[in-house]
């Protein structure tokens, strides 16, 4: 159980990514509520137009409001959030993403005259390398002997803090039949157990490759089992770049595409994460989608947010070091080469068209080794649980 002053949690979310910030900030704080509904939990939001997308309860035209038991401020409306931390400074500040502080909670946190102890914990970004296990509680310093800080690790081991095991995502991964009736009422989406469904969710790229293969692998599958491929295409960055790969595949062949397209308006969270359990292989991009796809137990590739010099490639090969202990050497190989070149700048075409049809090909044995990943790393724990147990050992 957590004391008055632990269960006074504050979540910082700055927006940089679009959704994916706030998508993990959202979920972390509803999985807090989850394991200890008396939490008193206020969330300051840097963008509430990328958080009503994801929730679309959020109004934007409020910079103070209450959704789903949780204070929501906007991070830009200085004069309404000084007043409110003013009267209730925060005992524990959740800094997610090295996001920083806005200058009012600064102010509140560092300037004012207290003598009572303020815990900051630095939840990180998602990554497997191996610095994961050692950084996670590591203790950092302030410039105030009543400010506390600490650096708090999701992650793939037993030594950081696992990932986010939300309700709502952990019955759409057990319950099939509820993510289909949650995306058919919320989203009229069906998907059909009979088909080869494909979520396609990534950032600006060149996807003739991809289409390439799919049209392979949905001739091939018509012809070998009667099965059709389906392509669940999100709205966003990748919808543009995704269309004009198939528009190039038509000019050339002077056919359509041998899959079946649907168009995803917007989705919420909540529907988002019951398409991506029911998908048999996800094309993700950035952390919180690449979690949900590491946890759904599905084959999956994934486009790392995009960083100078290429820098995405380490979180890349940190990843797939450790997908590889569940695959072959062979099957492995193939399926690191691939995913490396996918987060390539300007990568080569025709390899990848290769390798991502020998992905396909290999399809069942990918399957089953990331369903036992997936099954490894949900017995890490909940990291919500998981910073709960560390809340209550913090000392006020």
């Amino acid at each position: 159980m957590l004391n008055e002053n632990q269960r006074d949690i504050t979540v910082l979310c700055r927006v940089v990514d679009n959704f994916g910030d706030i998508g993990f900030c959202w979920r972390l704080s509803r999985s807090l509520l989850e394991v200890c509904p008396e939490i008193s939990l206020r969330l300051v939001v840097s963008d509430l137009a990328s958080f009503s997308a994801l929730d679309n309860r959020i109004d934007t035209s409020k910079s103070v409001q209450s959704v789903s038991g949780i204070e929501v401020f906007d991070w830009n409306d200085a004069e309404r959030c000084k007043k409110a931390f003013g009267e209730k400074s925060p005992r524990v500040v959740l800094e997610c993403f090295q996001c920083g502080r806005p200058d009012w909670l600064e102010e509140i946190l560092f300037y004012g005259e207290r003598e009572d102890i303020a815990h900051i914990i630095n939840v990180e970004y998602l990554t497997a390398e191996d610095w994961a296990d050692e950084f996670h509680c590591l203790k950092s310093a302030t410039r105030s002997k009543f400010v506390k800080k600490v650096n708090f690790m999701p992650g793939f081991s037993k030594k950081t803090g696992g990932l986010v095991l939300d309700k709502s995502f952990m019955q759409s991964l057990s319950e099939r039949e509820y993510a289909k009736s949650l995306l058919q009422k919320e989203a009229n989406i069906e998907v059909k157990d009979d088909d080869f469904n494909v979520v396609v969710f990534s950032y600006e790229r060149d996807f003739t490759p991809v289409v390439r293969a799919l049209s392979a692998l949905a001739e091939s599958l018509a012809e070998k089992k009667g099965k059709r491929v389906r392509v669940f295409l999100t709205e966003g960055k990748s919808r543009k770049s995704f269309l004009g790969a198939i528009e190039k595949e038509v000019a050339e062949k002077k056919e359509t595409a041998s899959f079946i397209l649907t168009k995803l308006p917007f989705l919420t969270q909540s529907t988002w994460d019951a398409l991506l359990t029911l998908c048999d292989f996800n094309f993700v991009r950035g952390e919180d989608s690449m979690a949900r796809a590491c946890l759904c137990g599905v084959p999956f590739v994934w486009h790392a947010y995009p960083q100078e010099a290429q820098w995405q490639t380490v979180k890349v090969n940190a990843l797939m070091k450790k997908m590889a202990l569940y695959f072959s050497d062979s099957t492995a190989a193939v399926y690191t080469e691939f995913m490396r070149e996918y987060n390539k700048d300007n990568a080569d075409n025709k390899k990848q068209e290769s390798l991502l049809e020998k992905i396909f090909s290999s399809y069942d044995e990918i399957k089953s080794g990331v369903e036992k990943f997936s099954k490894e790393i949900i017995q890490n724990g909940n990291l919500a649980e998981n910073l709960v147990n560390f809340i209550a050992g913090l000392q006020f």
